[in-house]
């Protein structure tokens, strides 16, 4: 999911979390699932934070447009 969308990677989390609450994964199941589940994360932080730097492109330091 390397060029996945912020809602993309959000609907995969939640079809991990259903995997593990509902299913019954062995630990390496679970571990792989926590392991993927990890790296959407911050992918997702990733994506935030570009997001975040382009909100805030020409505002200054205190907060106002400039």
């Amino acid at each position: 999911m390397a060029t996945a969308t912020f809602e993309e990677i959000v609907a995969r989390l939640e079809e991990i979390v259903r995997e593990l609450e509902g299913g019954q994964p062995t630990l390496a199941e679970a571990m792989a699932l926590f392991s993927e589940g990890n790296g959407l994360c911050r992918q997702a932080e990733n994506l935030l934070d570009q997001a975040d730097a382009l909100l805030n492109q020409g505002r200054n330091p205190t907060g106002g447009e400039e």
